[in-house]
C-alpha cells in the first residue's frame, strides 16, 4: 500500500507552532502526530511505503531533520495507482485501512482520509486537501468515530487521553522497565508508571499514577520535592526541578521544567526552570520563560475563551485556554500572559507592570510597556544561534531560511500591532 500523509491547508489553525514545523511534526501524549500514524501503519498495514507531504517553505528543513522520511516527493501525487492519503490531524484509527478505493472520507469540509488514484490531482501541495475535496468521480463516505485535531488547542484537550492511550505502545515497547528507585513515593497503580533506562529519580519525589500513566524517558533527572500526576509524559534528557507537574502534561525532549505545570505541552528544548504556572498551553521549541512567568488559563467572568490566530478572532467554545508560545521566544522574570493568548516566534516579553498582549506578531517585542518591531533580521537569526548553541546545537542553514523567510512574511503584521498598540495607548 502506498500512504500520503499530508497538511489540508488549515496550518494556519495551528498557530504560532506550524510557522517552523509541518502539522504532522506536532507533539501531543506521548509522540508526534507522525510517529503516532507511522506506529498505526506499521501495525496495520506492514510493508506500505509512506510519503509526507507539507508546505514548500518548510520543505528543506523537514528534510534536513527527518532525512529518512520522503518528504513531496511529487512522483507519488503523478501516481496512477491508488493512494491512501491521510490527514495529518487525524488521530490514528485502524479503520481507514478498510477505506474502498476510489473512495473519500470527508468530515466538516475536511477530507479525513481518500483512496484514489492521485494523477491529476496536482502537486499544489499546501491545498492537496483541497485538491482531494474537488476530485471527480468518487465515493463519499463518512465515519462518525474518526476525530480530527482542528486547532492547536484541541492538541491540548485530547493530550490526556493520547498520554492514557500511548501508555499501550510504551509498555509494549520494552524500553520502560526500569525500576522505582528507593524513596520515591507512588499512590496509585504502580503498574502504571514507565521508566527508561538511565533516568534518576531522586528521594522525596512523589509520583501519582491513580489518573493515568506517568512515562519518563531515557535520561531524565527528576530532582527532590517533585510532584508528578498521571496522565504525564516526560521526554528524554529532561531536567525536572522540583516540579509540580499536573495531570495531561507533555514534557517533550530535552526541557528543563520547574514551578507548575496543568496540562500542558512543550514541545522540546523549552526552558521554564523557575517557579511561575503554565496551564492549558502548547509551548514551542526553543523558547525561554523567566522566573515567575505565569500564564492565566481562565477568565474571571468564567466565560468562554477567543483566541488571535494571525488576525482571525477564533471563538474556542472552552472555559480553560492558556497560551501558545512559537519557537525561539524569551520571557523576563514575572511576565504575565492573559488567558488565550497567543505569542509568535522570536518574540521578547519584558515585564513593567502590564501584561503582555494577547496577539504578539512573530519577532516583535514588548517592553517598558510598548510593543515594537523588534531587532533587525540579522540580529535575531545570530541571537538564534546563540539560543541553540546553549544546547550544542547549531542554526543550520536551512533553519535560518524558514526563520529568514518568515521574518519578512511577518512585517506587516508587526508593523500593525504596533500602531494598534500605540493607538491605544494614546
Amino acid at each position: 500500500m502506498h500512504i500520503v500523509l499530508f497538511e489540508d491547508g488549515n496550518h494556519d489553525n495551528f498557530y504560532p507552532l506550524s510557522l517552523t514545523r509541518p502539522i504532522w511534526e506536532l507533539r501531543a501524549g506521548c509522540f508526534s502526530l507522525r510517529e503516532r500514524w507511522d506506529a498505526c501503519i506499521a501495525g496495520n498495514a506492514p510493508g506500505s511505503e509512506t510519503w509526507y507531504y507539507t508546505r514548500e517553505e518548510l520543505v528543506p528543513l523537514a528534510r534536513e531533520l527527518l532525512p529518512s522520511c520522503r518528504i513531496n516527493e511529487p512522483s507519488i501525487i503523478a501516481s496512477r495507482e491508488s493512494v491512501l492519503f491521510l490527514n495529518c490531524a487525524l488521530i490514528p484509527d485502524p479503520w481507514v485501512f478498510s477505506i474502498p478505493e476510489n473512495t473519500i472520507v470527508k468530515s466538516n469540509g475536511a477530507v479525513l482520509a481518500a483512496n484514489v488514484v492521485p494523477a491529476g490531482l496536482g502537486a499544489d501541495t499546501p491545498v492537496l486537501g483541497r485538491r482531494l475535496l474537488n476530485a471527480k468521480g468518487c465515493v463519499e463516505a463518512a465515519n462518525p468515530r474518526l476525530k480530527l485535531i482542528d486547532y492547536i488547542w484541541t492538541l491540548v484537550d485530547e493530550n490526556p487521553a493520547l498520554i492514557t492511550r500511548d501508555a499501550a505502545q510504551v509498555r509494549g515497547s520494552g524500553l520502560y522497565r526500569a525500576p522505582v528507585p528507593p524513596g520515591v513515593t507512588i499512590t496509585g497503580d504502580p503498574g502504571q508508571i514507565y521508566i527508561a533506562e538511565g533516568v534518576q529519580i531522586d528521594p522525596m519525589t512523589f509520583i501519582d499514577a491513580g489518573s493515568g500513566p506517568v512515562i519518563i524517558g531515557a535520561g531524565t533527572r527528576i530532582h527532590a520535592f517533585t510532584r508528578i500526576e498521571g496522565p504525564c509524559s516526560i521526554g528524554r534528557d529532561c531536567v525536572i526541578l522540583g516540579a509540580r507537574l499536573r495531570g495531561g502534561t507533555t514534557i517533550g525532549d530535552a526541557c528543563r521544567v520547574g514551578g507548575e505545570v496543568e496540562q500542558c505541552i512543550m514541545h522540546a528544548r523549552c526552558n521554564k526552570y523557575h517557579d511561575g504556572f503554565l496551564g492549558h498551553s502548547y509551548v514551542g521549541e526553543w523558547v525561554n520563560l523567566g522566573a515567575l512567568t505565569t500564564n492565566s488559563d481562565l477568565k474571571n467572568s468564567y466565560s468562554t475563551v477567543k483566541v488571535n490566530l494571525q488576525g482571525r478572532r477564533i471563538q474556542t467554545e472552552k472555559l480553560k485556554v492558556g497560551c501558545f508560545i512559537g519557537d525561539f521566544t524569551r520571557t523576563s522574570i514575572g511576565t504575565l500572559i492573559n488567558t488565550g493568548s497567543s505569542i509568535g516566534v522570536g518574540c521578547m516579553l519584558v515585564h513593567a507592570g502590564y501584561m503582555a498582549p494577547r496577539y504578539v506578531p512573530s519577532f516583535a517585542w514588548f517592553m517598558n510597556n510598548q510593543l515594537s518591531e523588534g531587532e533587525p533580521l540579522q540580529t535575531t537569526l545570530n541571537t538564534c544561534g546563540v539560543i541553540m548553541g546553549r544546547r550544542g546545537a547549531v542554526l543550520s542553514r536551512a533553519h535560518s531560511g524558514v526563520l529568514e523567510r518568515l521574518y519578512g512574511v511577518c512585517e506587516e503584521s508587526r508593523k500593525s500591532e504596533v500602531r494598534k498598540w500605540r493607538d491605544r495607548s494614546k
